[in-house]
This record gives C-alpha cells, structure tokens and sequence, in this order.
C-alpha cells in the first residue's frame, strides 16, 4: 500500500504527464460492538464499522461462544458502516460480531466479547389477593402476572406457607 506517481515522459521533447496512483489494503473495523458492551435482549442497536476498498456489500454474524461458530444476522448488505440489530433472545456473556466483505475479504470481529442480557422481572402480582375456601374440597385459582410482558423468564414457582390449610400446584 501506498502511493506513487506514474510518468510517461515523451522520447523526443522530454515532455511529461503524470498519474498519482494511491494503493490501499481493503479494511473493514469493528466499532460496535467491540467489546465490554452489554445489550438487552429485545433492545434495539446499531451495529457500526468503517472500510475502504471493500466490494461495497458485507455479510454481518455474531457468536455467542466466543467466534466457535456464528450465525447471520444478514448475509448481505451495503457496506455504509451501520447496521440496526433488535438483539436476539439468545443470552450470554461471550458474545462477538463479525463483518466481512461479501467477497471474502477482509474481515474483522470485535476485539473482546461483549454481553446479551435477558430482560429481568421487575414485578409480579397475583390475583386474587385473598381467597375464602370451604374446608372439604373447595378450589380455586390464582394467577400470576409477571411484569414487563417480555421478561425473559416469567416462569414461577408456587408454594404454601401452610400446606395443612391449603395447598397450591404447579398452575397456581
């Protein structure tokens, strides 16, 4: 790489004309995520990088397992240094992303591993609130509502603080 000038220069008159030549090496650099980020599972974010002398379209992954192996997040698109990804629910804390000219080459992946977060509970409620059963018998229900609505994990665990009163399965 670099650049020079390229002279023709006439025989007889000793007269020139020449040509700045510049040579780069393609390039494309990760800057987000390029590690130590951490990005909620849902949320929506930019994936950016910068290149030259690329083939002007670049397939985009990311790994979960510290580049053992990857999956698209587009096999191709232009090469305009932004790319919006709504992050996936598949949490984990080695996270890369990798970009590479859809020819091959170059490539590049962010220098260390960031991290996908799951989207934590921020309450859980129950209905009803009290309950008035017959001895002999007598049932009834309660539900649960588990907030945000796109918590990673709504799952709950149900148990009685006096299973000789009453009891409760794994529904509520």
């Amino acid at each position: 790489s670099g650049t020079t000038n390229i002279t023709a220069t006439t025989i007889d008159g000793g007269l020139t004309a020449s040509c700045l030549v510049t040579v780069t090496v393609p390039a494309i650099t990760v800057t987000a995520p390029n590690g130590g980020e951490t990005w909620q599972v849902s949320s929506p974010q930019n994936i950016t990088w910068t290149s030259n002398g690329t083939s002007g379209n670049v397939r985009i992954e990311y790994s979960t397992n510290n580049g053992s192996s990857w999956t698209d997040i587009i096999a191709s698109t232009t090469d305009d240094g932004s790319h919006p990804w709504t992050i996936p629910n598949t949490p984990s804390t080695n996270c890369l992303v990798r970009i590479t000219d859809t020819v091959g080459s170059p490539t590049d992946q962010s220098n260390v591993v960031f991290t996908i977060t799951t989207i934590p509970v921020t309450s859980v409620s129950v209905q009803p609130t009290t309950m008035n059963l017959i001895v002999g018998g007598s049932t009834g229900t309660v539900i649960a509502t588990v907030l945000p609505a796109n918590a990673s994990n709504k799952n709950v665990t149900w148990s009685s603080s006096a299973t000789g009163v009453a009891t409760v399965n794994s529904t509520g």
